[in-house]
């Protein structure tokens, strides 16, 4: 069987536009934000955005310390959720005030809330899941409350399973129209 290439275009052409569908939704609008890798838009909040909840005072306010960012480059720049050792030793390296328990329990609740990924790639979420979530007492905020009150910070989105390039894609496709 012979393929013209105006037809191959089309085919190519039509898959492309069926896994961007699957990944994004047929009635979802398309965002530019999700073809930004979490890494890039991880680097981006750490240089623009501040510590939400930071009550220290001074012209530093907001800004994560020095030796959070050594810990966070010692780290390797990013933190498994799953990871309870690497986190613990983040945690002890940056001296941030949290044990290790209440910290994890943050992240539980991060995830369920899917405001996090499996992968925390920046700084500032990484010192907001530090931060006291819910009231002062330390007891999560039932989201039905009364007031408010307190809002969860944003954190940078991870998908859940990797994207196949455009260019995989399309040379998946070349290869099995060619087998045919």
């Amino acid at each position: 069987m012979k393929l013209k290439r105006a037809d191959l275009k089309q085919i190519i052409k039509e898959e492309i536009e069926s896994v961007v569908a699957e990944d994004y939704g047929r009635d979802e609008p398309f965002r530019m934000r999700d073809m930004i890798p979490p890494e890039v838009r991880g680097k981006f909040k750490d240089t623009f955005t501040k510590v939400p909840g930071d009550y220290r005072s001074g012209p530093d306010r907001g800004k994560p310390s020095p030796k959070a960012k050594a810990a966070w480059k010692a780290a390797g720049g990013y933190l498994s959720v799953h990871d309870k050792s690497a986190i613990a030793q983040f945690l002890e390296d940056a001296e941030i005030d949290i044990g290790l328990e209440k910290y994890m329990n943050n992240v539980k609740y991060a995830v369920k809330g899917d405001r996090l990924g499996r992968r925390i790639v920046s700084l500032v979420d990484a010192l907001a899941l530090a931060n006291i979530t819910g009231s002062r007492r330390g007891h999560l905020k039932d989201p039905r409350g009364r007031k408010g009150g307190h809002t969860s910070p944003e954190f940078t989105r991870e998908s859940k399973e990797p994207r196949p390039s455009i260019e995989q894609v399309i040379k998946e496709e070349l290869e099995a129209v060619l087998k045919e």
